[in-house]
């Protein structure tokens, strides 16, 4: 039982770690998105389909996190 709670503390650490990654990695994306004037509009909309996407998984994974946390709480 203590080995399972110790799985799941790693992988909610995990969870978090990489949602912190995606998200730093999204916002730097957004600055280069929003700093040059140069991008064409077929580039702009895909840069903000990447941004978006990266926003989103980061998200979802910090609520797995979350979840992950409360249930070792448990």
């Amino acid at each position: 039982m203590e080995k399972e709670t110790e799985e799941q503390q790693k992988l909610a650490r995990d969870f978090s770690t990489f949602s912190r990654i995606l998200l730093t990695l999204a916002s730097f994306l957004s600055l280069g998105y929003f700093l040059p004037d140069t991008f064409s509009k077929q580039e702009e909309t895909t840069a903000l389909i990447i941004i978006n996407v990266l926003l989103m998984v980061s998200i979802f994974l910090h609520i797995i996190g979350k979840r992950a946390e409360e249930k070792v709480d448990e």
